[in-house]
């Protein structure tokens, strides 16, 4: 199967109401195809801000929190992070420099780098930044010594990567609400706002919403 796929993209920008542009945003497309003849759809609703928002926010440890908000938009990239959080992926090994530098403070760490690299007679390719590579030196090699998240906390996050709504919209944004809670997280103004889109939907277009479900996370 081919990895490409005809798609279409419809952004609006300069609305001050949010809500108002993704009504307005997704019923363009839903007329869009009704207008071409394509009658047998499926809606799937999903949220990129969710996740991000949520780990964000969440009561995290160190380094677990920087490391799983910098995927958080990511599915493939968040589950290989959280598998690694949660213990459940093997423990990476890690180099003597890594483990040194996972100790030091970030300017002495990158002062580290920097006379290995002049030892070594190496300089960096094109624009890499010689802090960059200290601190993802140091941030993999912490990474690979701390402790795992707590299971409770694991779970969680893996319940909400793969929410996918096998009944109600309303139903799996209550889940998200739930979920979000257990990680110290109120979502409530998050699924006021989605209820108010949903509404909107079904009073312009309500045979919209009769095949659709809702993701937390977009597929890649």
């Amino acid at each position: 199967r081919s990895p490409e796929f005809v798609q279409i993209g419809l952004e609006r920008f300069g609305d001050g109401d949010r809500i108002e542009a993704d009504v307005t945003v997704f019923l363009a497309a839903w007329e869009a195809c009704q207008a071409a003849g394509e009658h047998h759809l499926y809606v799937r609703l999903c949220d990129g801000g969710l996740l991000p928002h949520i780990i964000a926010k969440a009561d995290l440890p160190d380094p677990w929190n920087s490391a799983l908000g910098e995927v958080a938009s990511h599915q493939s990239a968040l589950q290989r992070v959280l598998a690694q959080a949660s213990g459940s992926a093997p423990s990476r090994h890690i180099s003597a420099l890594e483990r040194t530098i996972a100790e030091l403070d970030p300017e002495r760490a990158r002062s580290t780098v920097a006379e290995v690299l002049t030892l070594a007679n190496l300089s960096l390719p094109g624009n890499r930044q010689l802090s960059h590579v200290a601190d993802r030196l140091a941030a993999r090699a912490k990474r690979a010594i701390v402790k795992p998240l707590a299971p409770e906390l694991a779970e969680t996050l893996t319940k909400l990567i793969q929410l996918h709504s096998q009944g109600s919209l309303a139903a799996s944004l209550d889940e998200c609400v739930v979920l979000a809670g257990k990680l110290g997280v109120d979502l409530m103004d998050w699924r006021q706002a989605w209820t108010l889109r949903l509404d909107r939907i079904q009073q312009e277009a309500p045979e919209a919403l009769a095949h659709a479900h809702f993701e937390a996370l977009s597929p890649e």
